[in-house]
């Protein structure tokens, strides 16, 4: 018999809007997420040029808006992502 379907992983509510020049813990959350997608990250807590290129690059790859500002869609989108792997938000 095939395994029961994961349930879905939904970011919790009121999540911050992060852009180039963001800081602090929710950057680093998004740094490890981004890395557990394959985004090859070091997790500083700092949303500079490489994080907005990795941010681009999903936004990209997964046919959102690509504006290197990580708003509800982006993080929707992650949140799903790492459903789909089977990952564990960090």
């Amino acid at each position: 018999t095939p395994p029961p379907p994961t349930p879905p992983v939904t970011p919790p509510p009121g999540l911050p809007v992060l852009r180039e020049g963001s800081s602090g813990l929710w950057v680093g959350k998004l740094q490890r997420d981004l890395d557990s997608l394959h985004a090859s990250l070091i997790v500083d807590e700092s949303f500079g040029p490489a994080t907005q290129a990795a941010v681009r690059a999903f936004q990209a790859n997964y046919h959102l808006i690509v504006d290197g500002i990580v708003g509800p869609q982006t993080w929707n989108a992650v949140y799903a992502a790492l459903a789909r792997n089977h990952i564990t938000p960090a």
